[in-house]
């Protein structure tokens, strides 16, 4: 009988105090329990860290992290303190369902020995903030658009017609899916481990990228990642933590946005080094044009040629941006932690 599985559930924690003692009580009706919980505060945005509950049967700890809204070094302080064979990385903004925990067991050990899926996601239940009747698949890179993704599928009603399928042991077909949220997303922690956790250099701005980029890096070494709407949270949609918001109307916003972007694809030639430097050379042509669109129907700014100029020099900054932390980081991935 193989040993059972053992989920690490690491929760990111640097919103209102509040976020947390609501996720925590949502932890504490699962039906099974993960292996650990690994709270990494965020000092700067939290403040002292809060008491966290002893819960039988499950080892609770905390970690500090200092810094400022670093996604990524948190996520890496996270992976290197937890000992499970899966980690589940959410938010502190969510709330479990009762049976979630049960539900990704129940996945993890489908798969378990089907060694080609290194990352997975779950159901993300939230309120869209768009029409996702216009999406031509739910989760895809899109040559104009970038990464577009919505988690709020049941395993029923994701498309599976759009997709590749990966079989489990069971039988059962997940589909294969290009990268994960960082809402919800679950990594094999060997294969986490081995392409160095998550890229630091992506800890900037909004951190854009920060969490579908394993996923790129994974696929550099055959590694899949699917989509499983069985294990369920609900998302509470919270401003990131420090209050970072994203909107277009912020041209720093999409300067990092670019940047990110930039560094995903081209650290890892994803899907290839020729699709790469494509999609992120259509991105950035269309992202001029979107950006000076969003400013001039929404700002209601009559000087479009300042708007249009103005666009294009926060996407060119972008790209500047992004080669030149490519080139220091010699288009190698950056951890700190390992």
């Amino acid at each position: 009988m193989p040993d059972k599985i053992k989920i690490s559930l690491v929760v990111l924690a640097g919103r209102d105090r509040e976020n947390l003692k609501r996720f925590l009580a949502s932890l504490v009706q699962v039906t099974e329990l993960p292996h650990e919980v690994v709270v990494v505060f965020d000092v700067q945005h939290h403040g002292t860290p809060d008491p966290l509950p002893t819960i039988s049967g499950c080892e609770v700890v905390g970690l500090k992290f200092e810094g400022d809204k670093r996604q990524p070094q948190m996520r890496n302080v996270g992976l290197k303190a937890s000992t499970g064979d899966f980690i589940w990385f959410v938010d502190d903004d969510v709330s479990l369902d009762p049976n979630s925990i049960e539900q990704l067991m129940l996945l993890l050990k489908d798969i378990r020995d089907t060694g080609k899926i290194g990352a997975i996601s779950g159901r993300i239940v939230e309120p869209p903030s768009f029409d996702v009747r216009r999406l031509s698949r739910p989760i895809y890179l899109s040559l104009f658009r970038g990464a577009v993704g919505w988690f709020n599928y049941d395993t029923f009603s994701f498309p599976k017609d759009k997709f590749q399928l990966v079989k489990g042991t069971s039988g059962t077909l997940y589909p294969i899916v290009p990268f994960v949220q960082g809402t919800s997303m679950v990594f094999r922690k060997c294969y986490l481990d081995e392409i160095g956790g998550f890229d630091e250099d992506l800890g900037v701005g909004y951190a854009s990228f920060e969490d579908s980029e394993p996923c790129f890096a994974m696929h550099r070494k055959g590694w899949l990642t699917i989509f499983c709407g069985d294990f369920v949270l609900t998302h509470h949609k919270l401003p990131r933590i420090g209050g970072n918001g994203r909107g277009y109307d912020d041209y720093q916003y999409s300067s990092y946005l670019v940047r990110n972007y930039c560094i995903s694809l081209l650290k890892n030639k994803y899907p290839s080094f020729t699709l790469a430097l494509t999609y992120f050379s259509v991105f950035c042509v269309v992202h001029v044009v979107r950006v000076a669109y969003y400013n001039l129907k929404n700002r209601h700014i009559i000087n479009s040629v300042a708007i249009l100029w103005s666009s294009l020099i926060c996407v060119l900054n972008g790209v500047k941006m992004g080669v030149s932390a490519g080139r220091e980081a010699k288009w190698k991935r950056l951890n700190s932690a390992v």
